[in-house]
């Protein structure tokens, strides 16, 4: 497992709401200008907030020199406004600082310094930075190995419906690393992750259906769910739905089919639920 840190904003727009201040109107004009494309018009609205200490602010100026929107690319630039923001408490600002630091952006590559930064947006329940620590823990990179605590974080951000998490504790527990060996666990959170149409997941439980681990083998299950991993892009799921329609009768394969079809509209819905969920989310910038 590596380290999936990202740099993005959260549905900025979808945490204001109410217009108390001059500053939040300024802010909010600048994010409609942001969201718009508009990043002269949202330089000019946001630079002077942040100046002023306004900390979301001063994690859009990051991220917008970080991704060159509105002026040229300058990490550097980029971790400066981050830093600030993260003095401020702002667990966005500390994520996005800790990925900075872990792919040498801005800073001097230091894996240590990276792990302390996620941990900070960790500690304040921030589901990517959980996982991106449980991600070091695992592979050992700016921390000492750990599979248990690994485990731990992996299950926090889990918890918080984020299906990269879900996927790597399941391997966790199919594997037996840093818990109780689980076939039944592994199960609970591929299918968790399937569900947020995630390939791996699915491809993962449509074996545990073909060998019957963790559940009664059942090889409709496991067609339907190998036949959405290939459509989400895991190639290798090819071959074993061939074996397995040589095993199964043309009702068995039609009804496998059928449960398939479906997947991608609910997931799609899932996914937007979830989007909408985050976007409310207090997160403690």
């Amino acid at each position: 497992m590596t380290i999936r840190g990202s740099i993005g904003w959260i549905a900025m727009l979808g945490i204001v709401v109410g217009l108390v201040t001059p500053a939040s109107a300024d802010f909010v004009e600048g994010m409609i200008a942001y969201d718009s494309g508009d990043y002269d018009v949202a330089l000019e609205e946001l630079e002077p907030l942040a100046e002023g200490g306004h900390k979301d602010a001063q994690i859009v100026l990051g991220l917008m020199h970080a991704n060159g929107r509105g002026v040229r690319i300058d990490f550097a630039e980029s971790v400066k406004w981050y830093r600030k923001a993260a003095a401020q408490g702002s667990a966005l600002a500390e994520f996005n600082l800790a990925t900075m630091y872990a792919n040498g952006q801005g800073v001097a590559q230091n894996y240590e310094v990276a792990a302390e930064w996620y941990r900070k947006a960790a500690d304040r329940g921030f589901a990517n930075a959980q996982y991106s620590l449980g991600s070091m823990y695992y592979s050992g990179q700016g921390v000492a190995q750990d599979y248990s605590e690994a485990a731990h974080l992996f299950r926090m951000a889990a918890d918080q419906g984020y299906a990269q998490s879900q996927f790597d504790l399941g391997v966790m527990y199919a594997l037996g690393e840093g818990i109780s060996q689980s076939f039944a666990e592994a199960m609970k959170w591929y299918r968790r992750a399937a569900f947020q149409d995630h390939a791996f997941a699915q491809f993962n439980l449509g074996s545990l259906y073909v060998n019957g681990e963790g559940v009664e083998r059942d090889y409709v299950q496991a067609y339907r769910w190998l036949s959405v991993a290939l459509v989400n892009g895991d190639t290798s799921a090819a071959p074993i739905i061939n074996l397995l329609a040589q095993e199964m009768s043309e009702d068995e394969i039609a009804e496998a089919e059928a449960m398939a079809r479906p997947l991608p509209v609910i997931t799609k819905a899932l996914a937007s639920l979830e989007r909408t969920v985050s976007s409310k989310s207090a997160y403690n910038w």
